[in-house]
Parts: C-alpha cells; sequence; structure tokens
C-alpha cells in the first residue's frame, strides 16, 4: 500500500535540521505583545485597587460614630519635655547682667510709639523732685490742707487757727 496523501510529512519534535536557526520554533513578537498585555493588566488593576481602597477608606470613615465630647475630655495631654539648662549658673549671671544693663541705661522699648526706658536713678530723681510750675501761667491758688479725721465722731471740729495753737500749748 502506497501512501497517496497530500498532507506534508509531520516533523518529529526534536533537533532542527542542520543549517536552520535554533529558535525557528519560537515566535519571540508572540512573546513580547503577550509580556506588555500582562504589564498593562497589571499595571490598570493596581491603579483600580488603589481607587477601591480609598473609597472604601473613606466610606469607613464616614460611617465610624462621632466620638464623646466627654471621651476627648479624658485624653491626657502631653506636657513638653523641660528643656534643661546645661549652665544654670552663668545663665543667670548673663540674665542678672542683661537686666542689670536695661535698669541703667537709656533706651527704646519701642521707638514707634515713642516708648522709651530710662535708668532707675534718674527716673526716681524726676519722680521725688517735682518739676517746676511754668513762670508763664497765673500763680495757681494753694489750695488748703485737709485736716484729719477727728478720733472721736461725736467732738466738735477744731478750726484751722484753734487746732495749730492748741497743739502748741498743749506741751506734747
Amino acid at each position: 500500500m502506497t501512501d497517496h496523501s497530500h498532507h506534508p510529512p509531520v516533523k518529529a519534535p526534536g533537533p532542527s535540521a542542520p543549517g536552520t536557526p535554533f529558535d525557528a520554533e519560537i515566535d519571540v513578537k508572540r512573546i513580547v505583545e503577550i509580556g506588555a498585555w500582562l504589564a498593562a493588566i497589571t499595571v490598570a488593576a493596581g491603579i483600580v485597587g488603589f481607587f477601591i481602597y480609598k473609597g472604601l477608606g473613606g466610606w469607613s470613615e464616614r460611617s465610624d460614630p462621632k466620638p464623646s465630647p466627654l471621651a476627648e475630655a479624658t485624653i491626657p495631654i502631653e506636657v513638653p519635655s523641660p528643656r534643661l539648662q546645661l549652665t544654670p549658673e552663668l545663665d543667670l549671671q548673663a540674665l542678672r547682667r542683661d537686666n542689670q544693663e536695661r535698669l541703667a541705661s537709656w533706651g527704646w522699648v519701642d521707638k514707634s510709639a515713642g516708648v522709651a526706658h530710662m535708668p532707675v536713678e534718674e527716673a526716681i530723681a524726676r519722680l521725688a523732685v517735682p518739676e517746676p510750675a511754668p513762670t508763664a501761667a497765673a500763680p495757681a491758688a494753694v489750695a488748703p490742707v485737709p485736716e484729719p479725721a477727728p478720733a472721736d465722731p461725736h467732738a466738735p471740729a477744731a478750726h484751722p487757727a484753734a487746732g495749730s495753737a492748741g497743739s502748741a500749748g498743749s506741751g506734747h
């Protein structure tokens, strides 16, 4: 029996015929295309997953009940840590020196507002000795000095002239 089929003979798996390249059976273009599709689908899935994650996170926060104001009041307040001085003695000396310089010198506190500071001795001297009255103005009438209230509320009030004479003659 002779085989008269018109089909080409099927090549058995195994090494290629001599003279043909080794990777003749591998379709590189199709492999690269499939790899590109896989990479694109992976990136798209990551982006979709990110937006789903953000959306569900926001939905979860919105569905949480608001905390009670009493519960917020019991949250302990964190006190800031102390700022320790490395050389407290030197810092105290510098503070006292700066304070003494300010108390003994002239300077501006707020120049735009016209506020200045002056030495303490100068301020005491200005407050202890009243400034003379302006000479151009008419002399001010001398106001009588109020007398101290008598010790006995039922005693008659002493006349100013009598009170000075009586105290001089009393021998105190």
